[in-house]
Protein backbone atom coordinates (compact mmCIF):
# COMPACT_ATOMS: atom_id res chain seq x y z
CA UNK A 1 0.00 0.00 0.00
CA UNK A 2 2.98 2.57 0.33
CA UNK A 3 3.56 5.18 -2.26
CA UNK A 4 6.60 3.74 -3.88
CA UNK A 5 7.88 6.61 -5.48
CA UNK A 6 8.68 8.05 -1.55
CA UNK A 7 9.10 4.54 0.13
CA UNK A 8 8.58 4.74 3.88
CA UNK A 9 8.93 8.68 3.78
CA UNK A 10 5.85 9.76 3.68
CA UNK A 11 4.14 9.97 7.40
CA UNK A 12 1.33 7.78 6.34
CA UNK A 13 3.38 5.55 4.43
CA UNK A 14 5.53 5.11 7.30
CA UNK A 15 2.96 4.67 9.78
CA UNK A 16 2.01 1.52 7.47
CA UNK A 17 5.79 0.56 7.56
CA UNK A 18 6.30 0.63 11.27
CA UNK A 19 2.92 -1.36 11.69
CA UNK A 20 4.84 -3.93 8.85
CA UNK A 21 7.97 -4.26 11.10
CA UNK A 22 6.16 -4.57 14.45
CA UNK A 23 4.07 -7.21 13.09
CA UNK A 24 6.51 -9.08 11.35
CA UNK A 25 8.14 -9.00 15.24
CA UNK A 26 5.55 -10.47 16.59
CA UNK A 27 5.14 -12.81 14.01
CA UNK A 28 5.96 -16.57 13.70
CA UNK A 29 7.26 -16.93 10.75
CA UNK A 30 8.79 -13.59 9.68
CA UNK A 31 10.36 -13.24 6.50
CA UNK A 32 14.27 -13.41 6.05
CA UNK A 33 15.59 -10.23 4.57
CA UNK A 34 16.60 -12.24 1.35
CA UNK A 35 13.04 -12.99 0.86
CA UNK A 36 11.86 -9.84 1.88
CA UNK A 37 14.36 -8.59 -0.83
CA UNK A 38 13.47 -11.19 -3.48
CA UNK A 39 9.26 -10.01 -2.94
CA UNK A 40 10.03 -6.21 -3.24
CA UNK A 41 11.71 -6.88 -6.42
CA UNK A 42 9.32 -8.73 -7.74
CA UNK A 43 6.73 -5.79 -6.95
CA UNK A 44 8.71 -3.59 -7.78
CA UNK A 45 11.89 -4.00 -9.81
CA UNK A 46 13.66 -1.43 -8.13
CA UNK A 47 16.61 -3.27 -6.76
CA UNK A 48 18.27 0.14 -4.72
CA UNK A 49 14.59 0.74 -3.00
CA UNK A 50 14.55 -3.03 -2.17
CA UNK A 51 17.52 -2.97 -0.32
CA UNK A 52 17.36 0.54 1.51
CA UNK A 53 14.10 -1.34 2.41
CA UNK A 54 15.64 -4.52 3.61
CA UNK A 55 18.10 -2.29 5.91
CA UNK A 56 15.34 -0.84 7.14
CA UNK A 57 13.42 -3.78 8.23
CA UNK A 58 16.33 -5.69 9.24
CA UNK A 59 17.61 -2.69 11.79
CA UNK A 60 13.90 -2.17 13.12
CA UNK A 61 13.77 -6.33 13.72
CA UNK A 62 17.17 -5.92 15.75
CA UNK A 63 15.77 -3.07 17.90
CA UNK A 64 12.73 -4.53 18.77
CA UNK A 65 14.48 -7.63 19.43
CA UNK A 66 16.88 -5.84 21.81
CA UNK A 67 13.57 -4.23 23.09
CA UNK A 68 12.47 -6.91 24.38
CA UNK A 69 15.56 -8.63 25.76
CA UNK A 70 15.91 -5.12 27.81
CA UNK A 71 12.65 -5.17 29.37
CA UNK A 72 13.12 -9.26 30.32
Amino acid sequence: MANKSTGSSHPLDQQRWLRFLILAHCSAQKPDGERLRRWLMEVEGDEDHALKLVIEYEFGLDLLNAYDSQRA
